[in-house]
């Protein structure tokens, strides 16, 4: 994620599994720096920027897909009082407007995730999953973006 002219690495996966550590790269003074750990494990998350917060949606912990939701304000994870609709992990999250985000495709627990799902977090209400006709699968190494009510996905 960039976000402030630093790449932050947030979650992600060591040889004992899910990790919840956090670090920034301020590519301009070459410096890593650490930072708050996410409050959960979590690895292959979706996430995006909101109302000026880093936002974490979903991913894997040693047991199971995620449906919470973390924010990084005040340099500090919390867990945010909205879930997600469904639980996730290597989706792609896309910013359909101030208050609302758009999940796509990924995997839930033991198969791939065929719908795109809005998610208002302003008001917490979900919309109505919307089918693909096509499999999206692990859709986090590709960039999503949503541009006069359509979705382009560009696969990497």
């Amino acid at each position: 994620m960039f976000y402030y002219n630093e790449i932050y690495i947030i979650g992600g996966r060591d040889v004992t599994g899910p990790i919840s550590k956090c670090e920034s790269f301020d590519y301009r003074k070459k410096r890593w720096r650490h930072i708050a750990s996410l409050n959960e494990r979590r690895a292959n998350p979706g996430i995006s920027v909101l109302h000026d917060s880093i936002y974490v949606f979903g991913g894997t912990n040693e047991h199971s897909c995620l449906y919470t939701i973390e924010r990084y304000e005040n340099a500090q994870w919390k867990f945010y009082p909205v879930q997600m609709p469904n639980a996730l992990h290597s989706h792609g999250v896309i910013n359909k407007d101030s208050d609302t985000v758009m999940f796509i495709g990924g995997r839930t627990e033991d198969t791939f995730n065929l719908k795109i799902q809005s998610l208002n977090l302003a008001i917490n209400r979900a919309s109505p999953a919307q089918s693909t006709e096509k499999k999206l699968g692990e859709i986090y190494a590709c960039l999503p973006y949503y541009k006069n009510n359509c979705v382009y996905i560009y696969n990497l």
